[in-house]
């Protein structure tokens, strides 16, 4: 069986924009991540200060009504991850777009924002 080729950003990205579901301000940031490592979120701004990193992981999955939610609602949940859990080249994507960048340019600069990581 072939190993596909892992990637991960070459640096962090900060999204910020509106929750799809709940309409609230929501700021997320892109770390990169050694080989093998998966996708973690921190959930942060929890009662009394506390922060939760959670595991994208199928156990980790609470609810799956509307949107895929991972973690507890009482501790900490992460809400509508299928988004970046689907293909985080399309965030990519978006990003240089939105930075006006012009389809011939596209494919350079993907590869100037992912790294390959070796397992």
């Amino acid at each position: 069986m072939k190993q596909s080729q892992q990637t991960t950003l070459r640096a962090a990205v900060t999204l910020v924009g509106t929750g799809v579901h709940s309409g609230d301000e929501v700021k997320m940031i892109l770390h990169p991540a050694e080989a093998n490592h998966g996708i973690a979120f921190l959930r942060t701004g929890l009662p009394g200060g506390l922060d939760r990193l959670i595991d994208a992981r199928h156990l980790a999955v609470t609810a799956t009504e509307l949107c895929t939610v991972i973690g507890d609602r009482d501790t900490g949940a992460v809400a509508t991850i299928e988004r970046l859990r689907r293909d985080y080249r399309s965030i990519v994507d978006f990003l240089i777009a939105k930075a006006g960048v012009d389809s011939h340019t596209l494919s350079a600069l993907r590869e100037s924002l992912l790294t390959s990581v070796k397992p």
